[in-house]
């Protein structure tokens, strides 16, 4: 079991991570549905299942590297954990707070993050990295949605 205990830990904290800002910005989203957004944007209910299978290559990449026992492993880790917390607090800026330029910032510091991240994995465990290309192709179309809901709402 203590063998597996790493494995769920990287499955857990995002997991967790995201169901405190789903769980913090529920309310929020009911009021979001009337802000002006582009055309392309895809179906609320859609966007829970994009995120739980992100999280689940992420914590798979993340499980690789430190499985992996290379020297300096931590660092991608550590950033691992940042682009999490960067995550977190750029939904409920966007979503609870409605500050939309902010958010878009905020998304594009959390962009560079996970392109560190992913950058980082490849280095340690290339499987690690590519896992994380859906992510960074995610986080690419959230920073135009987010940029295109300030346009359109400003």
């Amino acid at each position: 079991m203590s063998r597996f205990k790493p494995l769920l830990m990287f499955f857990i904290f995002p997991m967790l991570i995201g169901l405190w800002a789903a769980n913090i910005t529920v309310n929020a989203m009911q009021s979001f549905r009337f802000v002006t957004k582009p055309d392309f944007t895809p179906n609320i209910a859609v966007i829970p299942i994009i995120i739980f299978l992100v999280y689940i290559l992420m914590g798979i990449s993340a499980y690789l590297v430190h499985k992996s026992k290379s020297y300096g492993r931590e660092t991608p880790l550590y950033i691992w954990v940042l682009q999490l917390v960067f995550c977190f607090f750029w939904s409920i800026t966007f979503f609870s707070g409605a500050a939309y330029q902010l958010s878009f910032i905020w998304i594009s510091v959390l962009w560079v993050l996970i392109l560190v991240m992913t950058l980082r994995f490849f280095a340690f465990k290339p499987l690690a990295g590519y896992l994380q290309i859906p992510y960074l192709i995610c986080a690419t179309f959230a920073v135009y949605l987010n940029f295109m809901v300030y346009f359109l709402n400003k």
